[in-house]
C-alpha cells in the first residue's frame, strides 16, 4: 500500500468513527430521559412490592407470636417460648426491611433526582 491509500483509508475510518459517535450521542440523548423515568418508576414499585411482602411477613410472625402465647396457656412452656421468640425475631427483621423498602419508594416519589444521582454514582464506582 502506498501512502495515498493509507491516508484515504485512515480518513474513511475516522469519518466512520465520527458518524458512529454522533449516532451514539443522539441515541443516548434521546434515551436518557426515558431511562431516568423508568429507573425512578422501578425503584418506587420495587420498594412498594418488597415493603408489602415484608409487611405481610411481619403480620404472619405476629400470628406466630400469638400462637406461642396460646401454647403457653396450655402449659407447654418450651414450645410456646420457642414460638414467641421466632415470632419476635421474624417480626423485628421483617419490619426493619419493610421500613427500608418503603423509604426507598418514598424517596423515588419525593426525590427522583436523588435516585438518579445515587444510581449514577453506583455505576461509576
Amino acid at each position: 500500500m502506498d501512502k495515498e491509500n493509507i491516508s484515504e483509508l485512515t480518513q474513511q475510518t475516522v469519518i466512520g468513527l465520527l458518524d458512529f459517535v454522533t449516532a451514539t450521542k443522539d441515541f443516548v440523548l434521546e434515551q436518557a430521559p426515558l431511562y431516568a423515568r423508568e429507573l425512578v418508576t422501578w425503584q418506587m414499585w420495587d420498594g412498594i412490592v418488597c415493603g408489602t411482602i415484608f409487611l405481610l411477613i411481619f403480620f404472619v410472625s405476629i400470628l406466630g407470636f400469638c400462637t406461642g402465647i396460646k401454647i403457653i396457656k396450655n402449659d407447654k412452656h418450651d414450645e410456646g417460648f420457642a414460638c414467641i421468640m421466632v415470632g419476635i425475631t421474624v417480626a423485628l427483621i421483617s419490619i426493619f426491611i419493610s421500613t427500608k423498602e418503603y423509604r426507598s419508594a418514598i424517596k423515588a416519589v419525593l426525590a427522583p433526582r436523588v435516585v438518579i444521582i445515587e444510581h449514577l454514582q453506583s455505576k461509576l464506582k
